[in-house]
């Protein structure tokens, strides 16, 4: 399950060129890295121990390169697949398996089969530039003008990410707000002052210089070295909050409400108990490399501007009691509230909540029936279950916690 293999020159109708083969327990940073020592770079995520043929691809899959290439499951040529019944099987876009090929990619992981290896695209690698800044109430001098620059950062965002390649990963608080990287792949540090510069100025606007935010750009030769001494660094020690959720803000959401959308980051980092880690980007497929076939991630990816991850303040020791006061008030007040300033955007199943409501509308919008339909195919009996995957609607726990047919 840890086998990767590089394929020069990867032979179909629907794609020629180099390509990965992955087995289902290679992790994000593995890949990068053997990618890269074959001289190109591959579409993955930011956390390097997640699974990149799991959950990560086979749930749509964003990453620092998604403005560029697209998402995970745009990039996938075949999946390796066992099924219930125990046939070993090839899905790809034109065999008889295209059905499973187009559940698999994007339409929820671990439901229709199950998968030990996906063969994905590669690309050639070149340089990645990048910026990265703070700012916080006391260097904006107010909590007033703190806000108001959050609200400045993001009234730039449709036009940062339209400028091909450019993803922005960052972080909000109630008190301070942190841009880790804005991904710039082929370009230089000098073209990176230049895109950030309309923000920068309007930003100035309240007193915040580029050297009071600290702002740092760097060149890196390649996607790797930008990655490994970047995002992951820091992701790689950061616990996962026990309390989660997701939420999409969409460019219908930011251009025709900013003042709703800003006052949904107020409201749900207000009691300082969550703070917000998001990621801009644009993977609508006229921006993107041409996905290589059609495939199940929910169409709400390709309005999206950008990808939130709602989690709640924690450190090892503390009270499990505080674990579901706070999972308490993310399902009562803090996901009503952000979903409120963000009508019909939806939510990454693969970062939201276990308890959140309409989840099939959010999660995989109006692909639900096709998927449902392709999963009652491959599962007839429901073999496969998890507790927002495709399907799970079937069943419900008992008082002791076993599932009983609906």
């Amino acid at each position: 399950m840890k086998d990767m293999q590089l394929i020069d020159n990867y032979q179909s109708t629907y794609y020629n060129g180099p390509a990965i083969k992955v087995g289902a327990g290679v992790q994000i940073a593995e890949a990068v890295s053997f990618a890269a020592g074959k001289g190109y770079r591959t579409v993955v995520g930011s956390c390097p121990t997640v699974g990149v043929a799991g959950g990560y691809a086979q749930g749509g899959g964003y990453g620092l390169l998604a403005s560029l290439y697209g998402l995970g499951a745009d990039n996938v040529l075949e999946w390796e697949v066992v099924t219930v019944d125990g046939k070993l099987v090839t899905a790809t876009p034109k065999n008889e398996y295209s059905d499973l090929y187009w559940a698999l990619s994007g339409g929820g992981g671990g439901t229709y089969g199950i998968v030990v290896s996906m063969t994905a695209r590669l690309f050639e690698d070149g340089p990645v530039s990048s910026a990265n800044f703070f700012f916080s109430t006391a260097s904006a001098g107010s909590e007033e003008a703190y806000w108001n620059a959050v609200g400045i950062f993001h009234s730039h965002l449709p036009a940062l990410v339209d400028q091909k390649g450019i993803v922005l990963s960052y972080s909000i608080s109630k008190d301070t707000f942190i841009l880790y990287t804005m991904t710039a792949p082929n370009r230089t540090t000098s073209d990176v002052m230049n895109i950030l510069s309309p923000m920068t100025s309007d930003l100035g606007t309240l007193g915040l210089s580029l050297q009071s935010m600290f702002l740092n750009t760097s060149e890196s030769p390649t996607y790797s070295s930008y990655y490994e001494s970047s995002l992951e660094p820091v992701l790689a020690v950061s616990p996962i909050s026990p309390v989660a959720g997701d939420r999409f803000i969409s460019r219908s959401n930011m251009v025709n409400n900013p003042a709703g959308v800003l006052k949904g980051f107020q409201d749900v980092t207000a009691s300082g108990n969550f703070t917000l880690a998001c990621t801009a980007l644009n993977v609508n497929k006229s921006h993107v490399v041409k996905p290589v076939a059609g495939n199940s991630a929910t169409p709400a990816w390709r309005d999206a501007l950008a990808t939130c991850i709602i989690g709640s303040v924690w450190s090892w020791g503390q009270p499990w009691d505080l674990v579901l006061a706070q999972q308490n008030e993310l399902e009562q007040s803090i996901l009503p509230a952000f979903e409120a300033a963000t009508p019909g955007a939806g939510a990454y199943s693969n970062e939201a909540n276990f308890a959140q409501v309409d989840w099939q509308a959010s999660f995989y919008g109006t692909n639900y029936p096709k998927l449902k339909a392709i999963k009652t195919k491959y599962d007839p009996t429901g073999i496969l279950y998890g507790v927002v995957s495709v399907g799970s609607e079937n069943w419900k726990k008992d008082g002791n916690g076993r599932l009983c047919r609906v």
